[in-house]
This record gives structure tokens, sequence and C-alpha cells, in this order.
């Protein structure tokens, strides 16, 4: 199946952008309330969560191109081998639900094994960032890219404990910790899409996690390739669920 990657960039863009705006017009309390709390009261969903999925859906579905998305488990355990939306309409609703920190509306184009483009809604900011490996990498103030840092010495990493990681397990803790405690710093900020948009644009140098799940990271990780960056993917014993670091491609640190 061929598509034009061009033309549905744009059809994305214009659908987030008007999908956010919604939203901000929509009670913000009622959208941060908690609809339901999985994987031991770990994950939370909201209101909001489901908000932006239909209005995600419905445009999406007008492109003929099928979908996967984070809150509709019948839409799981599809074939990656073809043309795909990967969208996750709220990472980090948890931030959200408190005000805590930066969430993301995000989209994804993905095709040939590996995203095409990402469109990004920062919605504590309310800035848009999109971009791909054949687009670059922008923002809504402007074209983004990664920092040029190339010692661990003076390096930060973005990280977290996804809801599915092993938190309890001494051991995956330890290997978990010695990797990532070769950076200078580290930063843990509740929003997978938003610790690649900060590799993307040169705020951080590197994101290196576990058992996070292909929703969370599809579209930042087109971004952070688009910016200059590079990543690499692994995938774990959960289905959609990935071990997935991105740099800037200049600093020394490579899979685990």
């Amino acid at each position: 199946m061929s598509i034009d990657h061009a033309s549905l960039l744009e059809t994305a863009k214009s659908l987030v952008e008007v999908t956010a705006e919604k939203l901000f017009a929509a009670d913000r309390g009622a959208l941060g309330s908690v609809t339901d709390r999985q994987l031991g009261e770990r994950e939370v969903k909201l209101v909001a969560d489901k908000f932006l999925e239909s209005e995600l859906i419905n445009g999406l579905a007008k492109t003929g191109v099928k979908i996967l998305s984070e809150e509709t488990e019948e839409s799981h355990h599809q074939s990656l081998d073809e043309p795909l939306w990967i969208i996750d309409p709220l990472d980090g609703s948890y931030n959200y639900s408190r005000n805590l920190g930066p969430s993301m509306i995000c989209v994804a184009l993905w095709d040939n094994r590996k995203p095409a483009f990402g469109v990004l809604y920062d919605l504590s900011t309310r800035v848009m960032y999109w971009g791909g490996a054949g687009f670059g990498a922008h923002s809504s103030h402007g074209e983004i890219r990664v920092s040029t840092e190339s010692s661990l010495l003076r390096s930060t990493v973005c990280t977290g404990f996804p809801s599915r990681f092993p938190a309890t397990n001494p051991m995956a803790i330890g290997e978990y910790m010695s990797e990532i405690l070769k950076f200078a710093k580290v930063r843990m900020i509740g929003s997978a899409a938003a610790s690649l948009v900060l590799v993307a644009r040169g705020a951080a140098d590197a994101y290196f996690e576990r058992n996070i799940m292909i929703w969370d990271v599809a579209a930042a990780l087109a971004l952070v390739e688009g910016a200059g960056g590079e990543f690499e993917l692994a995938m774990t014993s959960f289905h959609e669920s990935l071990t997935v670091l991105a740099t800037n491609s200049v600093v020394p640190f490579s899979m685990p």
C-alpha cells in the first residue's frame, strides 16, 4: 500500500491542532476526572483520554489508514508491517490530572516498520511539534535540532518508570540504575513523549526507558530523527512494549 506521507502529515497537523483547541474549550475540571485505574493503580485513565481519542479517531478514519490507539484495546496487536496510525491521545494523563507537568497529544504514522512522522501537542505550553526523517523537525516557534553534546560527563538523560516496569525487582532496578547513572544528570518528567521532545529540541541529550509502550513513543521518535538524532528499539516480553534508546547521535551511549 503506497501512501502520501506529506499529505497525511498536513492532515494530522490540522487535526491535532483542532483537537487541542476543543480540549481547551471544554470543562477542564471534568476532563481531569479519573475514570479507571489500571496495572495495580499505577496507571490512570481520564475523561480527557477518551475525549481526545474520539476526536482523533473520527478525523484519522477518513484517511483509510488503520489505527492503533492506546485507549481502544480492540485496536491492539495489529501488524507493524503495513501503514498504521499509532496514537496516544494523552501521554502523561497523571500529569494532566494533577496539573503536575507536561502531557502530550501524540499522533504517528508508522510505515516501513518505523515512524514516518509524528505530530505532538504539548498541552501545558500549547506548543505543537511535528517532523520525521524526511521532514526535519519543527515546533510552533520554528525548526528544532538535537544537541551536539558528546560527553557523558556533561549529558542529561530523560527516563522514567512506566507502569509495566518491574519496579519491585531489585535486579531489574540495579541493572537500570547502572545504565542511567552513566550520565551526568537524570530527569523524570512523567511523559515519555515529552521526554523525547526534550531530546529533539536539544534540551536533553538522550532518552532511555524499558517497558514503554509503542504508542507512548512512536510520534516523538520520528521527531527526534527529524531533528538529527537517532534511536534504537527492542521488543520486550509484553506485546507492543519496547526498550527504547534515543540520542542526539553523538553522545557515547548504546542500547545495553
